[in-house]
């Protein structure tokens, strides 16, 4: 029967060997503190620990780079080999470096890649020279009619119904490895931090009641 009653003593033996070490109730409070808002961090993830962290900074989503075509893309079309594929040609420009690149894509090749948001297997805009263009114009044959806001065109081929294409839009990620290697030093950095401020609190633990520490 007094078997409850020993547990709850062991229990409360915790308390008392932290306290005859002289810790303050205000340092001990802060302690407490500051570990919560630690695993608050931990557990609202990269979005609750944004300013603080280098390691999500690093890899924070709003600081990565998007490719997508310029205002007026100077969109070309050619029939290309094998039948029914098409050569699309456009200018892109990607925020990573601010450079315009001319692209070229086959269509039918990468039309699931497109429309997935990932960049399409680009070949080189020089094997437009033997291909016959398409006009973009009503035509009796193959045409295409370039939407309004020059990142869409309408492909009318013989035969087919008309199919509405999107010139690429994707998240131009060239500097993930760049980021890899670098994350190991961003975590030292956290840990760094981390350990500066805990060093802070005993600190000023040890300045309240140095006797307790020796």
């Amino acid at each position: 029967m007094n078997r409850p009653s020993a547990q709850v003593e062991t229990r409360m033996v915790i308390p008392q060997k932290v306290a005859s070490r002289g810790v303050p109730a205000g340092v001990a409070k802060g302690l407490n503190l500051l570990l919560a808002v630690l695993l608050a961090g931990a557990g609202g993830g990269c979005e609750s620990a944004r300013e603080a962290s280098f390691t999500c900074k690093l890899w924070d989503k709003d600081v990565r780079s998007y490719c997508q075509p310029v205002a007026n893309p100077e969109l070309a079309l050619y029939e290309a080999k094998p039948a029914r594929e098409v050569l699309v040609e456009y200018n892109a420009l990607s925020d990573r470096d601010d450079q315009i690149k001319r692209r070229a894509y086959f269509l039918e090749a990468n039309q699931k890649r497109i429309a997935a948001g990932k960049a399409p297997q680009f070949v080189d805009p020089g094997l437009s020279r033997n291909l016959t263009a398409i006009p973009q114009q009503v035509s009796t044959n193959t045409y295409a009619i370039p939407g309004t806001n020059g990142w869409t065109f309408t492909l009318y081929r013989p035969g087919r119904e008309p199919e509405v294409c999107n010139l690429p839009t994707y998240r131009d990620d060239h500097n993930t490895a760049g980021r890899v290697a670098l994350t190991p030093l961003a975590v030292a950095g956290d840990a760094t931090i981390l350990g500066v401020v805990a060093a802070v609190i005993l600190g000023y633990a040890y300045a309240d009641n140095p006797a307790n520490y020796r």
